[in-house]
């Protein structure tokens, strides 16, 4: 009931049992027995052996509560009035143009899904598989839109348009908001990792904000994963400005930091200008690029 009818957390619970399990005294089924398990008729007459009652009715052991079982009534109703059929046509309808969206807009921040192509393979959620390092900022931003999902560590978010009181503009707005988030945060790498046929998670190493205290990145904690990884790091890349949050790097003190492991480092300078004066020459970088995610560059 929790799911299936709306009800939320907490609510009442259901079980079914095939009838043939449900013969008085088979024994197919070792089942609890209390109070309600025994015939209505004799119920209150306290006997000290069990009748058992017909049917499901053997089932129970107590009265269930009256206030959790009758909010189910307006749900039930609903469900009896729009019926199974019309809702099953909807949801693959909702959820096949999500996943058409997503495909279509977000497969180049690298983003993928895991749930079953197949529409009788799965129900209305879809499972999304997001940029590695990247689930934390995408759910807040997706919250900041009033998006309602869940996420499963350490990079999926499910997502489930339900049919009942969802529509396809609020899937479009979903994606687009999907689209604004991950283009901030992945699109610049990523892209040009795919457009060179690299595989994202093996490829990048990715220095995040500390967790609940801001969103910028010190630049202790840059220089700290150079220092860590810079033997197997070929090309170091970096924005100068931060697209999202405007942070200047301390290029001069990173690029330092990176030749000093042997490491090739550059900057993308896309926001940069009009922000900072640049001294690529005395800073040390080995090169500038504007606008990764509009040119192909190859090391």
């Amino acid at each position: 009931m929790y799911k299936y009818l709306n009800s939320g957390a907490g609510g009442i619970g259901g079980l079914f049992v095939h009838s043939r399990h449900l013969n008085p005294g088979s024994g197919e089924v070792k089942a609890l027995h209390g109070w309600w398990s025994n015939k209505a008729e004799t119920r209150f007459k306290m006997p000290h052996h069990l009748e058992p009652d017909v049917g499901a009715s053997s089932f129970k052991i107590s009265n269930p509560s009256p206030w959790n079982a009758i909010l189910n009534i307006a749900s039930l109703e609903i469900f009896e009035e729009v019926t199974m059929k019309r809702l099953i046509e909807k949801q693959r309808l909702l959820t096949g143009y999500m996943e058409l969206l997503l495909t279509k807009e977000l497969k180049p921040y690298g983003v993928g899904i895991i749930t079953p192509q197949n529409p009788n393979e799965r129900g209305c959620q879809l499972s999304i598989k997001i940029p590695p390092n990247t689930l934390e900022t995408t759910a807040k931003h997706l919250h900041s839109f009033g998006v309602v999902f869940d996420v499963r560590y350490p990079d999926v978010i499910r997502v489930a348009p339900v049919p009942l009181y969802n529509s396809y503009l609020d899937v479009l707005k979903f994606v687009k908001a999907m689209s604004s988030v991950l283009s901030r945060i992945a699109y610049a790498v990523v892209s040009q990792l795919q457009i060179h046929d690299q595989d994202v998670d093996d490829a990048l190493i990715i220095v995040k904000s500390r967790k609940d205290r801001e969103d910028y990145i010190h630049t202790e904690d840059v220089i700290k994963e150079i220092q860590k990884h810079g033997k197997e790091i070929a090309v170091i890349l970096l924005m100068g400005v931060h697209y999202y949050t405007g942070q200047l790097m301390d290029i001069e003190a990173i690029t330092k930091a990176a030749h000093n492991e042997g490491c090739i480092i550059g900057w993308d300078l896309a926001h940069a200008i009009g922000n900072v004066e640049l001294k690529m020459h005395d800073w040390g970088a080995d090169f500038g690029i504007w606008c990764t995610y509009k040119v192909s560059f190859t090391l």
